[in-house]
């Protein structure tokens, strides 16, 4: 398998672990009432501790920094890793599942926009394509059947920065990632953005409102899906997202990423009873599709630049 192909296939496989935990995420909120707030706190930090134990006892080179590096992973790890799930449930509180999906899926769109303005990428006919059924697919997977977009002002707002915060993620992670491990990036990213949320936790403790369901950490039950979340959810999806950020541009892999929402409905569907109307199937399709169409696309052109050209007569 090419390079390029192990890319889009470490991405392809954290999308479709990203789905079946948003389908586990769904059931711990409806079910379990798990405070979302608490549930993000308790993913950053126990994962930051199960992969800085990992790293520590197999490859502890990988836990040693450059102080130039501190700079950079405090600010990837609040606005890269904290924020963007911040925004994204404050988006919900705002308005609705369906519109916070929809708005924060917007990130492909934002990252090739950046490219494009500031990287001097060129948005080939093809790439262009593919944005278009990807976003084409989103709209029909998340709105074709009964969700409806519900937009309040704060809650557009909140949901275009979640969309920014998850492109901002992926490029300027990718600036690092031919220097750096994934592993030694997402153990620091979550490190960083898990301090975030602590001072954030004591702000609100002096503001006399503390977290939320902070009985549920002395669940055993609990405890075992927090496990799943840390380690499938997060550290496995992540490290593979980053990994093939190293062979594959920052659009590439966000487009790609949106396979997310179609395994999560497909896995809501089989394990949660919903519904999934023709629309929505039409809906995933159009971004399989189009993922698909990235990939052959990259293939080509590479195979293109490596063919020899004919000699002037």
């Amino acid at each position: 398998m090419s390079t390029d192909g192990r890319g889009y296939l470490a991405v392809t496989v954290a999308a479709v672990l990203w789905g079946i935990a948003g389908a586990t995420a769904k059931y711990l909120f409806a079910s379990r009432e798990v405070p979302p707030f608490l549930l993000v706190q308790v993913r950053m930090g126990l994962s930051f501790l199960v992969l800085a134990l990992v790293l520590g006892a197999v490859a502890p080179r990988l836990l040693r920094l450059e102080r130039s590096d501190l700079g950079f992973f405090a600010l990837w790890g609040v606005l890269g890793m904290a924020l963007v799930q911040f925004t994204y449930l404050f988006t919900i509180s705002k308005t609705n599942v369906a519109t916070a999906i929809f708005l924060q899926y917007l990130a492909p769109i934002v990252t090739a926009v950046y490219a494009w303005r500031f990287e001097r990428q060129r948005l080939g006919g093809l790439l262009i394509t593919c944005l278009t059924l990807a976003m084409g697919g989103s709209v029909l997977l998340i709105f074709g059947g009964t969700a409806r977009l519900l937009v309040s002002p704060l809650g557009l707002a909140s949901g275009l920065a979640s969309a920014g915060f998850m492109s901002f993620y992926t490029i300027y992670g990718a600036k690092r990632i031919s220097r750096l491990s994934p592993w030694t990036l997402l153990c620091y990213g979550l490190g960083f953005g898990f301090a975030f949320w602590l001072l954030v936790d004591a702000g609100l403790a002096v503001a006399g409102r503390p977290v939320a369901g902070l009985h549920l950490l002395t669940s055993g039950a609990m405890w075992a899906f927090f496990g799943f979340i840390a380690i499938l959810a997060t550290i496995v999806p992540f490290g593979l997202y980053l990994t093939g950020l190293r062979s594959i541009s920052p659009t590439q892999a966000t487009i790609t990423g949106m396979l997310e929402p179609v395994v999560g409905g497909i896995v809501a569907f089989l394990a949660l009873g919903e519904s999934l109307g023709w629309g929505q199937v039409a809906g995933g399709g159009l971004i399989v599709v189009a993922v698909i169409l990235l990939q052959i696309g990259q293939k080509r052109s590479k195979a293109t630049a490596k063919s020899p050209h004919p000699a002037a007569g």
